[in-house]
């Protein structure tokens, strides 16, 4: 059955000299592998390079239940993604959320809120002018919010320490894997305030952010990867290391 769906493609393998496998996050079945056939031909309507981290693209899909790779017919990008596919801090940002992306998703169900949520996301990080240092901080606060593992922000005199395992603040500070300092933990119930599209409003000091960021993942591997490690960090590291 021919199908329209819009998707946010996550990442792409060779599979023939004029062949690519695409993995996709779908708004009609979430994660989606699709195979493109013949894109690397001159004369081919579907070319490459839409497939790149976080383009959003409309596609006709030859859809069939239980396939493991559906068959493409066509596709085209929806918005004009130029920054994030060729500025450096924001394509190091896109490789970052597609991990997050690819190893916290992988029901191949309609997942509504989440799709909408991703594909906003991507288009305010797109069109976005302001310091960008805090937005992946901010998405993936929000994605656990969405995928069932929100953050509780119970800050307060008597909870001031944030702790991984609880997902919560707690009175103590249990240890240094699990718990996040008072100072740190302020930052942190800050930016749990802080809207998607307000990502830029709040300034966290370098060393802090890379704290949060690396408690967040954390939080991430305890509980929605099964400790997988996330690769891109380093990367995310080094580009803003500022």
């Amino acid at each position: 059955m021919l199908e329209k769906t819009k998707a946010i493609v996550l990442n792409k393998i060779k599979y023939t000299d004029s062949s690519i496998i695409v993995n996709l996050l779908s708004l009609k079945y979430g994660r989606t592998s699709i195979m493109v056939k013949a894109c690397r031909n001159k004369k081919s309507d579907v070319k490459a390079n839409i497939f790149f981290p976080l383009n959003i693209i409309e596609t006709d899909i030859y859809y069939k239940q239980n396939r493991n790779i559906q068959l493409l017919k066509n596709a085209a990008p929806i918005y004009a993604l130029n920054d994030i596919s060729t500025d450096i801090y924001k394509t190091c940002i896109a490789q970052f959320l597609v991990e997050i992306i690819q190893k916290s998703i992988k029901e191949e169900t309609q997942n509504t809120d989440v799709f909408n949520f991703i594909e906003n996301a991507v288009i305010i990080l797109e069109k976005s002018n302001k310091p960008i240092n805090n937005f992946h901080v901010i998405f993936l606060i929000h994605l656990a919010k969405l995928l069932g593992f929100k953050i509780t922000n119970n800050y307060c005199k008597q909870t001031p320490f944030f702790n991984i395992r609880e997902g919560m603040f707690l009175p103590l500070f249990t240890n240094e894997e699990e718990s996040l300092n008072g100072n740190e933990s302020i930052y942190l119930s800050n930016l749990l305030n802080i809207k998607i599209e307000d990502f830029y409003i709040t300034d966290v000091p370098y060393k802090k952010r890379i704290i949060i960021l690396e408690t967040l993942t954390r939080y991430y591997r305890q509980h929605i990867l099964n400790d997988s490690e996330i690769n891109s960090f380093a990367v995310l590291y080094e580009i803003f290391d500022k």
